[in-house]
């Protein structure tokens, strides 16, 4: 590929990478807070399908990305990043 459009390309990668890494963490959070009652599991079960859905997402533009020969290192807010290495 064209070095600018390799660079288009890799810029794109990472700011999806690290939009979904952002919602994978508000998702981590809001599943941190919820108690035990019957409304709280129930958004429990869902947010759980969110996350999955949102890691799938991630692994694609991963797997995308290394079959291309990119490395990602996308951006994250503190916050994100704590949640996550949580």
């Amino acid at each position: 590929m064209d070095s600018a459009l390799d660079a288009l390309v890799a810029a794109l990668l990472n700011r999806q990478a690290s939009e979904l890494v952002e919602k994978i963490a508000d998702v981590d959070y809001r599943l941190s807070t919820l108690g035990d009652g019957e409304e709280d599991r129930l958004e429990a079960i869902v947010l759980g399908a969110l996350r999955r859905h949102l890691v799938r997402e991630l692994e694609e533009i991963v797997g995308f990305a290394d079959e291309l020969g990119f490395h990602l290192e996308p951006k994250v807010s503190a916050r994100a990043h704590a949640i996550v290495e949580a």
